[in-house]
């Protein structure tokens, strides 16, 4: 039967410190590098509930969208399945 010594907490602490005190400097080293390009990438697409309802009356106004008018006469419907048809029409 082999017995097995647990390390004691304070030397698993001391470990730990001395690792990262180890580690902080070269970190400091690679964080004075001078970014010239940040890449944002975003991604968008469809509300739960414009799958299901089509586009949203509360969102096709002014403050949304520039040309309300093609807006509607391209997407909105009176009926929710009408809209949904529109909005995706495959």
């Amino acid at each position: 039967m082999v017995n097995y010594v647990r390390p004691c907490k304070k030397c698993t602490m001391k470990k730990i410190s001395f690792s990262i005190l180890l580690v902080f400097p070269f970190t400091l080293l690679f964080a004075q590098q001078k970014t010239e390009n940040i890449i944002i990438v975003t991604l968008d697409g469809f509300r739960w509930q414009e799958v299901f309802a089509g586009a949203d009356a509360a969102l096709i106004n002014k403050t949304y969208v520039g040309d309300v008018s093609s807006l509607k006469e391209q997407y909105w419907a009176t009926s929710p399945v009408e809209r949904r048809s529109k909005l995706l029409p495959f």
